[in-house]
């Protein structure tokens, strides 16, 4: 099984995606784990040990760049993702799901943006209750796959991992 997950916002945005990629690493050891995320953010997650491999994509705001875009389209593609989540519930998040060619593909249904967006993703889910923390609407969107947060916590105050006795 071979995994892509697309997440183009923004330096927390790729922070706060931690414990999901961590979750999908869980919920299936044997699976290869890619990552799509803006060239920028890349130093923050290249070094995940659970992660198999991060692809860079330029990124200008407010700006498309396709001819620098488009080598990497082409090899995504060739890669023949089985499935592909796109956790940016935004309008390039969604075009790029469904060009990478994945057969599944999981992604947010916002109330505002990109009206075809629906028509990018095999399996859409609704935008969680905006006052739910960003950590949670990730947990959420993958439970559609039936994985579970990861054991390591993944909660949104991050308090399940720390000592309790400790004062920090």
């Amino acid at each position: 099984m071979k995994i892509l997950a697309i997440q183009f916002k923004y330096f927390g945005d790729a922070a706060i995606l931690v414990p999901a990629l961590r979750a999908l690493r869980e919920h299936d050891s044997s699976s290869q784990l890619h990552i799509l995320i803006p060239a920028e953010i890349t130093p923050i997650l290249a070094r995940l040990p659970w992660v198999n491999r991060v692809w860079a994509m330029p990124r200008t705001r407010g700006r498309a760049l396709l001819r620098q875009s488009w080598p990497i389209l082409r090899a995504l593609r060739r890669e023949r993702f089985d499935r592909s989540v796109d956790f940016g519930g935004n309008d390039r998040g969604a075009i790029l799901s469904l060009f990478c060619g994945a057969r599944e593909r999981l992604g947010l249904i916002s109330p505002r943006g990109f009206l075809g967006r629906r028509f990018c993703y095999t399996r859409a889910v609704p935008w969680a209750d905006a006052g739910e923390h960003e950590i949670r609407r990730n947990l959420h969107l993958l439970a559609a796959w039936g994985v579970a947060p990861p054991s390591s916590g993944g909660t949104a105050d991050g308090d399940a991992d720390r000592d309790r006795s400790s004062p920090l």
